[in-house]
């Protein structure tokens, strides 16, 4: 939430609308309540959902990113003001192996982001994951204001001793839309 926070309080003013479409645990409704922003997040899995709901009184949809439009023109949401998420890394809690497994499973973590076929963590094709993470994010631009700003907290991927640039593709896709500005490195 305290990263979050910074980006929001950045990007934004007070009562402006921020968008989390991977909404998760809710980091980002935390940040919006610090600094008393309108937060939206949209959350696929009812048990994150429901967990996000817990820790802020922000509004929570359970959905489909993919249906984003949709979701909009149902709910008669405003335009967003900025847009912050932290993605799936495409499929890497699926393959979660060794010790970095049975660390997550002995504190109680999700070995997996859900069991469902539409969850865009279970795409083990690389580029279909691509395909449809960009989509999301090129459907939020036209429910965007003019100059408003997204963020997209995301990491490079190795798989089977092969690099996957994510963060990469991912701004080179979204570049026919949106024009890249910056980039921040963080170490964790």
């Amino acid at each position: 939430p305290t990263m979050m926070e910074s980006f929001i309080s950045f990007f934004t003013k007070k009562n402006q609308i921020v968008l989390d479409p991977f909404c998760g645990i809710g980091s980002t409704l935390v940040g919006c309540d610090r600094t008393e922003r309108k937060g939206i997040g949209i959350e696929l899995n009812e048990k994150y959902a429901k967990i996000s709901r817990l820790r802020t009184k922000q509004k929570v949809i359970i959905g489909d990113s993919r249906k984003i439009k949709e979701i909009w023109k149902e709910n008669g949401l405003p335009k967003i003001n900025f847009c912050i998420s932290s993605p799936p890394y495409w499929d890497i809690l699926n393959r979660s192996t060794g010790k970095f497994k049975e660390i997550r499973e002995k504190n109680g973590f999700d070995i997996n982001y859900s069991k469902k076929d539409k969850d865009l963590g279970n795409i083990s094709n690389y580029k279909i994951f691509l395909d449809e993470i960009c989509k999301i994010y090129e459907d939020t631009y036209d429910l965007m204001e003019e100059g408003a700003y997204i963020c997209i907290i995301v990491k490079n991927i190795k798989k089977k001793g092969k690099l996957y640039p994510l963060a990469w593709n991912i701004a080179e896709r979204l570049s026919n839309k949106f024009a890249l500005k910056d980039e921040r490195i963080w170490c964790q």
